[in-house]
């Protein structure tokens, strides 16, 4: 199932802050049974769970400092499917580019959805969680956010964080999880008509050119719900999860093509509204003990060494910065500098193999951005960082467009021409 992330319409209902107001009144927890959108308040002490714990910024030196938050009016929006909807903005105020920077404001949605919620004027509600931010683009490039929360019962079956050098981490704390996610802004570039999107995946695709260009900090984890449909497989949630960030339109989960191959599937417009070429990133980890829950007998689990390369919709490799680890169960690859619009990442194994593939990176000494551990005190405060993995280039290559009439096709090569007949455009 595809996730088509338009996110300036992610939020049907958008408030304005009427004022400063202390957090809501104490929850020790949420209650997963009833039907709701909770709008998630400051941690009051540490025992309590659905809470904000803290948020963080860090600048690119590697400073950070503790973020402000302040709550503005806690409203509960009526006739929208649930008995609580709740909309609340939180404004954190933080130091901007470095440390000592100067004071900045920005505001987001802290949500925590129970579950499936169809709301009567349109769209719907995934039972999970989500941190959107409401202005990114007043961010600086290489500010990242932390996020650390806490929930009693919320278990992930899919994460995906629309945020660059993405952060994730998931402890398990007496009550529940504590999971850590964070990011700095991300480009996307996007269409006003959504029914173009479908368009990426056809041969046209290949000459769309987006409305508009847009930043984004979005992160979101899809609960495994009990009491309600489920936008993906939850039977192996025990097992693990796929965690991904991209600047992807549109986005699948990993399917397994081969047995020691797994295939992501990306789309986003080939062009900017100026008429250059959108360059894709794309970061993702899979947990082993996932992929054999979901596909039994696959051979990626039993893999040591792994290569990864993005192929076009004509089935050429592509230029890309590449880079794939694995240590802790976790496969963790990263990809950036292809172009759109409907690029496949591909991921492969070693296993039977006589030699070792030749896009394979050692094993860092950092910890994968994935992290599952246990502790049995809530005070314990995570600190993650990004991961800076080792880096693969692939050949150089570069990519034409050539035009015949009303016919355009792409040719990569280290030498590209035109076919005979056709104009390079």
């Amino acid at each position: 199932m595809k996730r088509l992330l338009v996110i300036f319409s992610a939020i049907t209902i958008i408030t304005s802050v009427m004022g400063i107001t202390p957090a809501a009144s104490y929850e020790k927890s949420i209650d997963e049974s009833v039907k709701a959108m909770i709008a998630m308040q400051a941690c009051s002490d540490s025992s309590q769970m659905d809470c904000i714990e803290s948020v963080k910024v860090t600048h690119a030196d590697g400073t950070s400092k503790e973020v402000n938050l302040s709550f503005g009016d806690l409203k509960n929006l009526p006739n929208l499917g649930a008995t609580r909807y709740e909309s609340q903005v939180i404004n954190l105020k933080y130091e901007y580019e470095k440390k000592g920077g100067p004071l900045k404001t920005t505001g987001v949605y802290v949500n925590l959805k129970t579950q499936w919620i169809d709301i009567p004027t349109g769209g719907f509600q995934l039972p999970g969680f989500n941190v959107m931010f409401l202005n990114a683009s007043e961010l600086f490039d290489t500010d990242t956010f932390t996020f650390v929360v806490r929930t009693s019962w919320l278990k992930p079956q899919n994460v995906a964080l629309y945020g660059k050098n993405a952060i994730f981490k998931e402890e398990k704390i007496n009550g529940g999880n504590r999971f850590t996610l964070g990011g700095s802004k991300l480009t996307q570039a996007v269409f006003d008509d959504s029914n173009k999107y479908s368009l990426l995946y056809k041969p046209e695709g290949e000459m769309l050119k987006a409305d508009r260009i847009q930043d984004v900090i979005y992160f979101i984890i899809d609960h495994a719900a009990n009491f309600s449909q489920s936008a993906y497989p939850t039977k192996c949630a025990d097992q693990g999860y796929p965690v991904a960030s991209s600047n992807a339109s549109s986005a699948g989960q990993p399917k397994l093509k081969s047995p020691n191959e797994i295939e992501y599937s990306i789309a986003a417009p080939h062009f900017k509204p100026d008429g250059t070429v959108f360059q894709g990133y794309f970061q993702a980890e899979l947990n082993t003990k996932y992929l054999e829950c979901i596909w039994p007998g696959n051979e990626i689990s039993k893999s040591t060494e792994f290569s990864i390369s993005v192929i076009d919709d004509q089935g050429i490799k592509q230029v890309a910065t590449t880079a794939v680890t694995f240590k802790n169960n976790i496969i963790s690859l990263k990809a950036s500098g292809f172009h759109y619009s409907a690029p496949t990442i591909k991921l492969e194994g070693n296993f039977g193999k006589p030699t070792s593939l030749e896009s394979s990176v050692p094993t860092p000494s950092k910890s994968p951005l994935t992290e599952t551990t246990s502790t049995s005190s809530q005070n314990t405060q995570p600190s993650p960082d990004p991961v800076s993995s080792p880096i693969a280039v692939t050949t150089k290559k570069s990519t034409i467009i050539c035009a015949k009439g009303k016919t355009s096709k792409k040719i990569t090569a280290e030498r590209p021409k035109c076919p005979a007949g056709y104009k390079r455009k």
